[in-house]
């Protein structure tokens, strides 16, 4: 609900009220009186006319008819199409005035000319994010990936990073990997909200921001039985149990339950962002959404009303008095005029829950199928911003995939630096590594600037020497030195082409276990320490670590005591470290797993 004052809270209470708009096209005002009245009307909804979904990210429609006296003296005939189209609506208070609630912003698309006047057609900011996703590979938390689709798309967002960091699933970090289903970055939009377990809109300020189906006792307003025009109530409350979701990689639907009992279950297909990781990290996102539905509790319905602006999408309305009952629903599709507020809530009997909708069917996901002979493309952008300082190695670019029979296979890379130089000679130079699963590949280029400002660095690199039925890991690591530099978001863009590859499907990555403490002074100086050590490799079996000491009398005060263990693991391989040739190897049920250092387990 928009937040409005006192007197308009008294003013909706009453059972009759005026209402007028006002509002500004391409830089010039408008009000009631340049405005056929009854050809206005905005209209837009979370999620399809027959039942609720998550990851809705519809579009708002703008209607209405310029008097041919105001269209003519803007003299801007043949250009009204591009038009910046914003409105108010506004409600009759007590004292007579008149307070505005603003409706949104939106872009003319369509204009004809007809004896009536001039009847327009805009739409809002959604419609900018029909536009085809660059990358088919991206990681980040919630708010870098909805940052960077509206820095591509050019729409503001108007979540901050705490916003997005209190949704379901706001604290993870997610993977966009090849899947088929997100081509623009409405799909990637909707998928996404669908992952937060939420709908995405577009605000009053033109601004996309993701919401959340409200709780039972989240209510919003009440709407009395002498303020509706119609009703129209189903005598069923919907409600959800848990989800559904279609593995890509077993081709099978997964359930997850909440607390609730005897309800819904709701489909959310194959979604990308729920696809890849451990099975501990799936689980625990895909349960996270199956939690956020339980306590929605709605009654579908279908009103017409009073005017009032103010009412959004999601808002929990109580109907108290007549064939309402008292019952709460929730708005998934509405229609602001002149004369009248038509409000629509969807949903599904639990009773009849065992029978699958168009839209279940149509979301069973099917997982993409690649031949050994084809070329596939993987790419990647940045969705955070990367600071690289002076003499500091900084991953910039991570790519994964595995292989069928892989041919060779060719990666480029073009990144945007907007570089700082510190050294007196004002030389720049940026180095890049590449690593293949965490192995430094032996081709390191190295490329000069002697001035500040944005620089252009291309690379390109051929991989020869891939296995078959493999999982790899492409990263590139930049150091600049005599200088800094900042990579904004989406400014680091690699593709990877080749035959015979497919998505991954593996996790790897680094779990690091670090205990800290201050440090002892042993009352006597440490001269020199050398070490030699040497490096094996084994395949890696499942490890137990354990870490302990015993007290000590040093005969000094301890000051303080430091403990530090890091644990790496990789799903290709692990380091043995010896020292000095001598292994001190633990066993575990006959299979050898752990090396330490200088004899201390």
């Amino acid at each position: 609900m928009y937040p409005t004052t006192l007197n308009y809270s008294t003013a909706i209470q009453s059972n009759a009220r005026a209402c007028t708009i006002r509002g500004v096209v391409g830089g010039h005002s408008f009000d009631a009186g340049d405005v056929l009245l009854d050809s206005y009307s905005y209209t837009n909804q979370l999620c399809p006319a027959t039942e609720v979904t998550l990851g809705g990210v519809y579009i708002g429609k703008l209607a209405l008819t310029f008097t041919s006296p105001y269209a003519d003296s803007l003299n801007i005939r043949n250009s009204w199409r591009g038009l910046t189209i914003s409105i108010e609506e506004g409600i009759e208070l007590a004292d007579g005035t008149f307070e505005y609630i603003p409706i949104n912003i939106f872009t003319v698309l369509e204009a004809i000319w007809s004896d009536k006047g001039l009847a327009i057609v805009a739409y809002d900011n959604m419609t900018k994010f029909d536009k085809a996703v660059p990358f088919d590979t991206t990681t980040g938390s919630i708010y870098d990936i909805l940052s960077l689709a509206c820095l591509d798309c050019g729409v503001v967002l108007g979540m901050s990073s705490a916003d997005c960091a209190v949704l379901p699933n706001g604290s993870e970090t997610f993977g966009l990997y090849p899947d088929g289903t997100v081509s623009t970055y409405r799909d990637l939009i909707s998928q996404l909200a669908t992952a937060s377990g939420c709908f995405a809109t577009i605000n009053r300020s033109g601004a996309l921001i993701f919401r959340q189906l409200p709780k039972e006792e989240e209510v919003s307003g009440t709407v009395k039985a002498t303020q509706r025009y119609s009703t129209s109530f189903s005598d069923y409350s919907t409600f959800y149990s848990g989800i559904e979701v279609t593995d890509v990689f077993d081709e099978a639907p997964h359930y997850y339950n909440n607390e609730t009992a005897n309800g819904l279950t709701m489909s959310l297909g194959s979604n990308p962002f729920l696809q890849y990781g451990l099975d501990e990290v799936k689980n625990r996102m895909r349960q996270a959404i199956a939690d956020e539905l339980e306590g929605f509790v709605a009654t579908p319905f279908d009103i017409s009303i009073l005017p009032n602006p103010a009412i959004d999408l999601g808002d929990l309305l109580t109907f108290p008095g007549g064939f309402g009952l008292g019952c709460s629903g929730c708005v998934m599709n509405l229609t602001h005029s002149i004369k009248k507020t038509r409000l629509v809530g969807y949903g599904k009997n639990p009773t009849a829950s065992d029978v699958l909708s168009n839209t279940d069917k149509a979301l069973n996901g099917l997982r993409n199928k690649t031949s050994e002979n084809e070329v596939v493309i993987h790419t990647f952008v940045n969705a955070q911003e990367i600071a690289l300082g002076d003499d500091e190695l900084q991953s910039v670019a991570k790519i994964k995939f595995t292989t069928i029979n892989p041919r060779k296979v060719i990666i480029h890379h073009e990144i945007d630096l907007d570089c700082e130089a510190t050294s007196e000679d004002g030389i720049i130079t940026a180095q890049a590594f590449y690593y293949v699963n965490e192995v430094l590949e032996a081709y390191s280029p190295i490329t000069t600037w002697n001035n500040d400002g944005m620089h252009l660095l291309p690379l390109m690199y051929v991989l020869e020497t891939l296995l078959s039925g493999s999982a790899y890991t492409w990263e590139v690591k930049l150091k600049i030195s005599g200088g800094t530099a900042t990579i904004d978001r989406g400014s680091v863009r690699a593709y990877l082409e080749g035959q015979g590859l497919v998505a991954v499907n593996e996790f790897d990555g680094n779990i690091e276990i670090t205990d800290e403490f201050e440090p002892f002074i042993a009352g006597f100086d440490i001269v020199a320490l050398s070490d030699s050590v040497s490096l094996t490799t084994q395949r890696p079996q499942t490890i137990t670590l354990s870490d302990s000491y015993s007290a000590f009398v040093a005969g000094f005060d301890i000051v303080g005591l430091a403990d530090n263990v890091r644990l790496r693991t990789a799903y290709v391989q692990f380091n043995i470290v010896s020292e000095d040739d001598d292994f001190n190897i633990v066993s575990e049920d006959g299979q050898y797993n752990i090396v330490s250092e200088g004899g201390y387990n």
